[in-house]
């Protein structure tokens, strides 16, 4: 498992009163957290309410509930990080890290 980083970039860190990402964000309607589309509006990558990650999903949620990022790739929506910072982290309560995607679009549940 690859630890979180000090810093972040796109979808930025949340500090929560959770323990898991499940509890992190209300989200009744399950919609994907992160995606991005390429030109055309087309999702090339989600990851979803559960934290799973997908390239080209074929049944994305109709929205995200925190950003739509643009890039034909995840690498080309995120290309702005030379220290390969991670992209989304959940921070939950005594600054322990609950889960993180890091630069590459892998996600973790630390």
């Amino acid at each position: 498992m690859a630890a979180q980083t000090d810093g972040t970039v796109g979808a930025g860190a949340y500090f929560v009163e959770a323990s898991t990402l499940a509890a992190a964000f209300s989200n009744p309607l399950h919609l994907d957290l992160i995606q991005v589309v390429n030109k055309d509006g087309k999702v090339v990558w989600n990851l979803t309410a559960n934290g799973s990650t997908n390239l080209n999903p074929a049944s994305p949620a109709t929205a995200a509930l925190l950003g739509k990022f643009v890039g034909a790739t995840f690498a080309q929506a995120f290309a702005q990080n030379p220290l390969q910072y991670d992209v989304f982290q959940v921070i939950g309560p005594n600054g322990a890290g609950i889960f993180h995607v890091d630069y590459t679009g892998a996600a973790y549940s630390d």
